[in-house]
């Protein structure tokens, strides 16, 4: 037997087939979009909000005392130190 009836055993298996590329393309896709779309909802998101958004809840903090509680989930803030947080995390 040579390389002829190696490739007609790999081409016939029901494990490796015309379908086996695609299928991995749509795993790597699956896996790796749904973060990639999440982080760039959360920047778009933050910086509409000008920076001014809960890193806990996301709440946003316009229009409340530069530094303060946050009414949502009563972590402590200081609107300077969130800023610089989005800024590095994003």
């Amino acid at each position: 037997m040579g390389l002829s009836g190696v490739r007609n055993v790999v081409s016939s298996s029901p494990w490796i087939g015309d379908w086996a590329l695609p299928f991995a393309l749509v795993v790597i896709l699956a896996i790796w979009v749904p973060p990639w779309y999440v982080k760039r909802r959360l920047k778009r998101f933050v910086h509409h909000n000008r920076f001014q958004v809960c890193p806990y809840c996301a709440y946003v903090l316009a229009g409340l005392p530069e530094q303060h509680n946050c009414p949502e989930c009563g972590h402590s803030y200081d609107l300077e130190e969130i800023r610089q947080l989005w800024v590095s995390f994003l």
